[in-house]
């Protein structure tokens, strides 16, 4: 009589593409039964979720390093395609039944797709007799355990900032330990460079967009590294002069999972104890709270995920239409030198500085009043670092159709913020090179040089009368609301 199949346990991977500080791994790792690893790979869903080349080309190098990894600590990686969400659920009970699984490892995922997918694969994976136990190893803090004294989730960030603090001031996570080979296990091969490299071979992408970047958990960790011991001191006086260096260049890394957010707190609370730091790693901070605060938008309210603006009243705007002012945007041809420039960094390179994003953002939908929806689906089929949560809540708060204690009144002019982040054109001069030549007097205005700037267009619209024109529209649609 046969010998019955020993049974396994599995690490499903989604974005969470590392080894270190990953507590499902780390989970399964001390479990006493023998390890199996695997991630579906659904190239239909990211085509309809817009995303980028770039950002594909980053998962599949970053699945590739994986892969080999875990085979050193002797666990096979199993790369299945899937095409959409929808086809994953048969396939993963395929995958426990051949593969004798009873228990299934993974962090959890909260956007409406994936919560769906998920509730399809525990159904599935009850019928196969395997447990599924789930880790919120994506954020520092669970996205549906703080709430306002109403028992409500918050939406103003200020608020949930500070119950955010202090709630990680006494629950924090604690270090994980190092993840190594289980005792007797050997080192396997890692099989799956055949699928990622037919996968890779059909991105149509720009060798000169890869050449800039380097994908996996090594290159991540190093960045980290370097990041805190040379620039998080001046984060916070630097990071909104695009020109400079100030910025982390963590987020491609922390929303395809090459690093653990856990990793980048720990690091930012020992900055915290040194007076050089100190400001910069509070400030550093405050931007993993940001990302924490967008993902429990997120799960609490489902509707965002699909084009909905969390400001009701919005839904009744009257966006223009004008294709040609979209077209000018999309491609750095406003007229306006640091839009521009922020339009051709993010085309050229796959990303877009912080504090640019909000100005073009900003630019979009308050100077040329367009839908929010048409910006926030054009950074996502350019951005490196396309992180749904992220992109949305940006866009969404730019545009005031979002989570904004103080809604529409809050207009960028583009002018006076080229002004004071880029004071000497030296980014503008970077990324619009018909104005290299143009004099710091001019560089900011070059409709009002003397001489026009050949090659370079005029001003699409006027700066002057903008907040009104928003102010109106944003009225009418309350109005429109309120009558019905």
């Amino acid at each position: 009589m046969p010998a019955a199949p020993m049974e396994a346990v599995l690490v499903w991977f989604r974005n969470d593409l590392r080894v270190h500080e990953h507590a499902a791994l780390s989970a399964a790792l001390a479990d006493g039964r023998s390890v199996r690893a695997v991630y579906f790979l659904c190239e239909d869903q990211w085509d309809r979720h817009h995303v980028a080349p770039l950002r594909r080309w980053y998962v599949l190098e970053s699945l590739r390093e994986l892969g080999e990894r875990l085979a050193r600590f002797g666990v096979p990686l199993d790369i299945i395609k899937a095409g959409t969400f929808q086809a994953v659920a048969p396939l993963l009970g395929d995958y426990l039944s051949r593969h004798s699984v009873c228990k299934v490892f993974v962090g959890r995922e909260y956007l409406r797709n994936e919560l769906d997918r998920d509730r399809a694969c525990a159904a599935v994976a009850s019928s196969c007799g395997a447990e599924i136990q789930g880790f919120d190893h994506g954020v520092l803090v669970p996205p549906r355990l703080l709430t306002t004294g109403q028992g409500k989730p918050y939406t103003v960030f200020s608020p949930y900032r500070r119950s955010w603090q202090k709630w990680l001031d006494s629950h924090g996570p604690e270090p994980l330990p190092s993840a190594k080979r289980k005792r007797g296990a050997r080192q396997v091969n890692f099989e799956g460079h055949l699928l990622i490299d037919a996968a890779l071979a059909g991105l149509a992408i720009d060798p000169a967009l890869t050449a800039s970047w380097q994908a996996g958990e090594q290159a991540a960790r190093g960045r980290l590294k370097a990041f805190v011991s040379t620039s998080l001191a001046g984060y916070q006086r630097q990071r909104d002069f695009p020109a400079l260096s100030g910025t982390s260049m963590l987020s491609v890394a922390l929303s395809a999972g090459t690093l653990s957010v856990a990793e980048c707190w720990h690091l930012a609370r020992v900055g915290l104890q040194q007076s050089a730091q100190r400001e910069g790693a509070e400030c550093w901070i405050g931007e993993l709270a940001w990302r924490d605060f967008y993902r429990q938008i997120m799960a609490n309210f489902p509707r965002l995920a699909v084009g909905e603006p969390f400001r009701e009243e919005t839904r009744f705007i009257q966006w223009s239409s004008d294709e040609s002012l979209f077209q000018a945007w999309c491609e750095g041809r406003t007229g306006y030198p640091l839009v521009d420039a922020a339009q051709r960094q993010l085309v050229q390179t796959g990303w877009m500085h912080n504090r640019l994003r909000m100005v073009s953002a900003m630019f979009l939908t308050k100077n040329l009043f367009i839908d929010w929806r048409r910006g926030e689906q054009f950074f996502m089929r350019h951005l490196i670092d396309g992180d749904f949560a992220a992109n949305n809540g940006g866009w969404q708060w730019s545009a005031s159709t979002g989570t904004d204690a103080a809604p529409y009144f809050r207009v960028f002019s583009p002018v006076r913020q080229s002004q004071r982040f880029d004071p000497d054109g030296e980014f503008i001069r970077r990324y619009v090179p018909e104005l290299a030549e143009m004099d710091n007097k001019w560089i900011h205005e070059p409709w009002k040089a003397p001489h026009p700037v050949a090659g370079y267009p005029s001003p699409v619209v006027d700066q002057a009368g903008v907040r009104d024109r928003v102010t109106a529209a944003f009225r009418a649609a309350r109005e429109i609301m309120e009558s019905q």
